[in-house]
């Protein structure tokens, strides 16, 4: 394979004979982030600014490189792409979110009665659940 150019990952639909040919003509072509927007400059675009200490900042334009020397946050401009990753725009994933979790029942003992003894007090309680409510209901049915 040729320096600076890679196979595609994808099937394109040929041959592989075809394929090591068309292999050839895919180019990877080296890009740089913005120092402001985080936007990507490709080769021949922006300008690179040189600070005092020796970091240098590379700008997609004259808006992104006068916003930067007027110090202006980029979390505070809607169009930059930090501003983005702060509000949660753009890539989400669904399976990524978090999940709520609920509370799991557990039975404390009560002071003078063991959990089996609580479990069958509740169970003799069940089928007299409802009440005279209950009842009602059974009625208001039976009319319908």
């Amino acid at each position: 394979v040729v320096p600076g150019f890679e196979i595609p990952d994808q099937d394109i639909g040929v041959s592989a004979g075809a394929r090591s040919l068309v292999s050839l003509f895919t180019m990877v072509i080296k890009t740089d982030l913005c120092a402001f927007t985080e936007y990507r400059i490709f080769p021949g675009r922006g300008t690179r600014f040189f600070a005092r200490d020796g970091k240098a900042h590379f700008f997609i334009g004259s808006k992104a490189k006068s916003l930067f020397h007027q110090r202006l946050k980029p979390v505070k401009l809607r169009w930059t792409q930090a501003w983005r990753r702060m509000n949660k725009k753009g890539k989400t994933d669904e399976s990524a979110k978090k999940k709520t979790r609920r509370a799991a029942k557990f039975q404390k003992a009560v002071v003078g009665m063991s959990l089996e003894a609580k479990s069958q007090d509740k169970s003799a309680k069940l089928p007299n659940k409802g009440g005279a409510a209950g009842g009602a209901k059974k009625d208001f049915k039976a009319r319908k």
